[in-house]
């Protein structure tokens, strides 16, 4: 029964694993949670630039630096997002824990180590923009 719980640890590193980039970046609009597609968005960074409709999809390999996006639909007021690129792949992590159950506790560390290049930065896989009516 415990070697389970050893095992999850192991279970979970493959996951960690993974790059925090996909090959694309998915766009959608949303109102009040719900997709809402159609919506005429704008994409921009330093670099590039994309006009899409939602749901629509841009490569991961050309965004860097500030992405911007700019989303109108018609019966709904104009969105304006900017994500800036978040913590690269080049940098640790270290995480402390606390955890417990019936009659049991326990203390834990973690350290992200890097996998894979270090990167310009990471943007989320999928980015909804929340449409809301005038």
């Amino acid at each position: 029964m415990r070697c389970r719980y050893l095992l999850l640890p192991l279970m979970l590193a493959g996951c960690a694993a993974t790059p925090p980039n996909s090959d694309r970046i998915v766009i959608d609009s949303v109102a009040g949670g719900r997709p809402l597609p159609g919506a005429t968005c704008t994409v921009s960074t330093p670099n590039a630039g994309w006009n899409v409709i939602t749901p629509a999809s841009i490569p991961a390999a050309a965004v860097s630096g500030d992405l911007r996006i700019i989303c109108d639909m018609p019966g709904y007021r104009r969105s304006e997002v900017i994500y800036r690129p978040g913590a690269s792949a080049s940098r640790s992590q270290l995480g402390i824990g606390i955890g417990g159950g019936s009659r049991h506790g326990g203390v834990g560390i973690g350290l992200g180590v890097p996998v894979g290049s270090p990167g310009p930065g990471v943007y989320p896989p999928y980015i909804a923009i929340e449409m809301s009516p005038p």
